[in-house]
């Protein structure tokens, strides 16, 4: 019986996530997301530079102690950092290993005007997908894999 309950939820848990996943597919394009095809990126540090809605974002990632960080450089039309917007990354496991079936919400921090930090410690080996994410205005992603 209990193992029937767990079941029941897993499979409940694992419906939430992909229609969690469909929503943000299907509301990407109306939010200003890239249509850019999306790659693998290579061994970090590595820089992506992408257009979302009104804004050019380039996203560096680097190793740190414990994992990687990405550094998200946000500018408007005119090339200016864009201050004191609330950017979020959105980080999903893309492969198959057990125990990496999870979506994490990444809150960044402004380290200076137009640069914002995400923590990607929770992304461990494998493939990956970011999704950042500039308010309710635009987001890009981009795939990458950590060794």
């Amino acid at each position: 019986m209990r193992n029937e309950v767990l079941r029941t939820r897993v499979v409940g848990l694992a419906a939430s996530i992909a229609a969690f996943a469909a929503l943000v597919v299907a509301v990407a394009p109306v939010l200003g997301a890239s249509t850019a095809p999306v790659r693998a990126a290579a061994p970090v540090p590595a820089t992506e530079r992408l257009a979302a809605g009104p804004y050019a974002l380039r996203i560096t990632r680097f190793a740190v102690p414990g994992g990687e960080r990405a550094e998200v450089l946000l500018t408007d039309g005119s090339g200016d950092p864009v201050e004191k917007k609330p950017v979020t990354g959105l980080l999903a496991y893309q492969g198959t290993a057990p125990g990496h079936e999870h979506h994490d919400i990444l809150v960044s921090r402004e380290i200076q005007p137009g640069l914002y930090v995400l923590d990607l410690r929770e992304a461990a080996s494998g493939p990956w997908l970011l999704t950042v994410v500039i308010g309710q205005e635009a987001r890009a992603a981009i795939a990458f894999v950590v060794p």
